[in-house]
């Protein structure tokens, strides 16, 4: 910001800087997660680097509505994706009883 040179890439390469290098590293950032989730870090991750290469592809000129890159890289990974999650779900007291016994077992 110091170096009084306002052309877009130069404020692009700020902005993804201070995304990778600030905001990933922030402690209260990471407290306030927390609280809200104990998976937040993996969530944390996935969600800069989705940001991180969205941001990226921006040019000078871009349509100002640019989403975010897509979840799910095809049709086949988002099938599978709900197929697991469904069966994670119906099946949650078998899976907890396993990780239960995995412990106990020290396995």
């Amino acid at each position: 910001m110091k170096s009084g040179n306002p052309e877009y890439l130069s404020d692009k390469k700020f902005v993804i800087k201070l995304l990778t290098d600030m905001i990933s590293n922030s402690e209260d950032l990471f407290a306030c997660l927390e609280e809200q989730s104990i998976y937040w870090n993996d969530d944390l991750e996935y969600v800069l680097v989705m940001v991180e290469k969205t941001l990226k592809k921006f040019k000078a000129g871009s349509d100002e509505k640019i989403g975010l890159m897509p979840l799910f890289k095809n049709e086949e990974d988002e099938d599978f994706v709900r197929k697991l999650f469904r069966k994670a779900v119906l099946h949650t007291k078998k899976c907890l009883n396993l990780l239960i016994a995995t412990q106990l077992t020290g396995r």
